[in-house]
């Protein structure tokens, strides 16, 4: 899960829609009032592969 330790290798994070990697380095991404977010891993820990997150009212 997201947390504030993990959202700075966001930053490195392009998904290639500009809209999902926003969020992803936004505030909302680790509110947990918001929803969760979830994230993959590269096997060594230093890079973001992809993500889903489940909001309350919408599925980003």
């Amino acid at each position: 899960m997201l947390d504030a330790s993990l959202q700075k290798l966001a930053f490195s994070f392009n998904s290639g829609n500009i809209v999902l990697d926003n969020f992803l380095r936004s505030e909302e991404a680790i509110n947990p009032y918001v929803g969760r977010t979830y994230i993959w891993l590269s096997d060594d820990q230093t890079h973001i592969i992809g993500y889903y997150s489940i909001c309350t009212g919408c599925i980003m």
